[in-house]
């Protein structure tokens, strides 16, 4: 599988570095994004869609990218093809403080409540 070089764990400490200094610089990164996500999800909050897709850019089009946002840890999982076989690549990063603040309250449900996708949507 060939992917970018630059898909590496310094590039994703990066992108979640350069989301904000605090939970609330955060959110304000994701709106100005346009990236929305499902509270308690990890694999669709809004961080995981933001990575996803600056993910995407390093990859060739049509590969597919899974992304998984925990309070410890943020994977970028591009899965082996065909199934079965065992090239998955990974990359994964601690999860920066001001992310997991952010992570934290939109669970909670206790703050930036725009960036939640409306059931059914």
């Amino acid at each position: 599988m060939t992917t970018s070089p630059t898909l590496n764990t310094t590039w994703l400490v990066s992108v979640l570095d350069g989301l904000g200094g605090t939970g609330d610089e955060v959110a304000d990164t994701l709106r100005k994004a346009g990236a929305r996500g499902t509270p308690k999800d990890i694999w669709s909050d809004p961080v995981a869609v933001y990575v996803g897709r600056h993910a995407l850019d390093l990859v060739p089009p049509g590969t597919e990218i899974e992304v998984a946002v925990t309070a410890e840890e943020v994977v970028v999982s591009i899965p082996a093809t065909p199934p079965g076989t065992h090239d998955t690549r990974e990359v994964a990063a601690t999860t920066p403080s001001p992310v997991e603040d952010f992570l934290d309250r939109f669970d909670a449900d206790e703050d930036y409540g725009d960036l939640a996708e409306a059931l059914g949507a």
